[in-house]
């Protein structure tokens, strides 16, 4: 967007956003994604239990509160589409539907990685009937 003149060369324009993104983060409400994503920013071990690295980990979510416009992912499209939103971590099919609908959707790569995730079907090897399991896939 012309709005925003980020980057998103790093996680800390997520995490630590600057005053451009005030009222306009848009973050998923769940805490496998944005815990992990904020343990590859801040470099903590994936489930970590020492209850200081976890108190790092919260304490910058707080603080990234006031910035944020919404926590949700069943509108995250529609507020990168109208604007509401100028930043948000996103699933690639609706930021596709955004640059459908004409957004200035860009993806943003950050130095310190992300977290990755796919979607898979599978037909275990026991199935009764497999024909029926790949006309459903």
């Amino acid at each position: 967007s012309d709005e925003y003149t980020g980057t998103g060369e790093s996680l800390a324009e997520f995490f630590e956003p600057s005053e451009e993104l005030r009222g306009r983060l848009s973050v998923f409400p769940t805490p496998d994604e944005v815990i992990s994503l904020a343990n590859i920013y801040l470099g903590i071990p994936f489930c970590s239990e020492d209850p200081k690295e976890m108190k790092k980990i919260q304490d910058m979510l707080v603080a990234q509160k006031e910035y944020v416009v919404a926590y949700n992912n069943e509108t995250m499209s529609d507020l990168i589409t109208s604007g509401e939103a100028l930043m948000t971590n996103h699933w690639n099919g609706f930021s596709r539907l955004g640059r459908l609908a004409g957004a200035p959707v860009q993806y943003a790569y950050p130095k310190e990685g992300v977290v990755g995730w796919f979607d898979s079907l599978v037909v275990p090897s026991s199935a009764k009937n497999v024909e029926n399991a790949r006309a459903f896939m």
